[in-house]
């Protein structure tokens, strides 16, 4: 395979922004961009080691919080971040594949990209997992970009507290944030482990480089059906060259893979009732590089409810009970309001605690048809339901 399309190969699957929640509010102007990349600098966010998987979005909108909030930033400073699973996820706003100018490494912003690792790794070492989607990562941006990750390049500083502004500095191409900066960032565990990384992204490279013609997307993975507790959500996989490869499923919740389900058809189950679903597709083919995608989500998941009527009628009057219940499963108590239809009358009252009625006079006697609608809220859909009362 030509260098031009090895980064195809080399870029790593990538949980979005919208994945880990970012509420696009909070950021401050329009992405900046820079007008070449030479170097990829390696962070720590300093967070606790311990986190598991589930609170790997949280932990991200709590570092967008504190850089946009409170430092006054105008979005996340690092154009990504890893978990410590090796999970790899967007940053910045403004296109993983693109020079986003980011704000990780005062004074060489103007030419580089940002990885943050999440976690404190002055405490711990950095698993494997963690190596390689860093390695990855910076094989992908640097390649793309024409540079080596072992090597080093001459670059210009922007004014840090390592060295004045129009300084020329020779720095490795992949280096960790204290080599510019006065800091302990990314840690020394991690810091140690530059070399490793760097060696590990150079071999990246030269496989790619020497690897066929990788698998080719033709059209992308849709996801059709309704998001809806008990309701089936059905994966179309895109069509590939070759038309014929293999092809690996994993259903995601908020970016996270479900356990277990990694068919095309996925029924959505009430743990996600509220999240966002999407599929990772993964095509392989012999001797080919593997082709990765994922199915723009859907959602977020919502739920239909039941709704039962009870009525009681008297002289030229009734009272009309109705009672809306979420599925099983599903904890979020009913509320809204509910339209009541009677003889040509209509009423509407608000639920509390998933229980509401409405009374009605001045009717005439005979058996009437009674017409209940819960308009829906807090992500359970509208429902009807209906009923009798005898009017003396």
């Amino acid at each position: 395979m030509s260098s031009k399309s090895a980064p195809a190969v080399l870029e790593p699957m990538l949980f979005s922004r919208q994945d880990w929640g970012a509420d696009e509010t909070w950021r401050n102007g329009r992405p900046a961009y820079n007008h070449m990349m030479q170097q990829v600098h390696i962070h720590h966010t300093a967070n606790a080691n311990d986190y598991s998987s589930d609170q790997v979005p949280t932990l991200i909108r709590g570092i967008y919080r504190y850089h946009t909030h409170y430092l006054g930033w105008s979005d996340i400073a690092y154009n990504f971040l890893v978990d410590r699973f090796g999970g790899v996820w967007e940053g910045r706003a403004g296109g993983p594949e693109r020079l986003v100018r980011g704000a990780h490494t005062r004074g060489f912003n103007s030419s580089s990209t940002g990885i943050a690792v999440i976690g404190n790794f002055d405490e711990v070492r950095p698993a494997r997992s963690v190596l390689r989607s860093v390695a990855q990562i910076a094989a992908w941006k640097v390649h793309e970009n024409g540079g080596w990750p072992r090597g080093r390049v001459r670059v210009r500083s922007e004014g840090s507290d390592l060295y004045d502004a129009n300084d020329l500095v020779v720095l490795r191409v992949i280096d960790g944030h204290r080599d510019t900066n006065q800091t302990a960032c990314p840690g020394r565990h991690l810091y140690d482990a530059l070399p490793v990384i760097r060696r590990r992204a150079g071999k990246l490279i030269r496989a790619a480089e020497a690897s066929a013609q990788p698998v080719q997307i033709l059209s992308p993975a849709t996801i059709t059906g309704t998001a809806s507790v008990g309701s089936q959500l059905l994966l179309q996989p895109g069509a590939y060259d070759p038309p014929d490869v293999t092809l690996a499923i994993a259903w995601l919740r908020n970016g996270m893979e479900i356990l277990g389900a990694t068919q095309a058809a996925y029924v959505a189950a009430p743990e996600d009732f509220g999240t966002h679903l999407a599929a990772r597709v993964i095509a392989t083919y012999d001797g080919r590089g593997q082709a990765n995608q994922i199915a723009p989500a859907v959602g977020p998941v919502t739920a239909v409810p039941s709704a039962k009527v009870r009525a009681a009628g008297g002289p030229g009057r009734a009272r009309i009970k109705v009672t809306v219940q979420a599925p099983a499963g599903v904890s979020v108590s009913p509320s809204g309001d509910v339209e009541v239809s009677l003889g040509g009358r209509r009423r509407s009252v608000q639920l509390v605690d998933g229980r509401a009625s409405a009374r009605f006079k001045g009717l005439r006697p005979g058996r009437r048809r009674v017409s209940v609608r819960y308009l829906g809220a807090d992500g359970l859909t509208s429902v009807e339901a209906g009923g009798v009362v005898r009017i003396g």
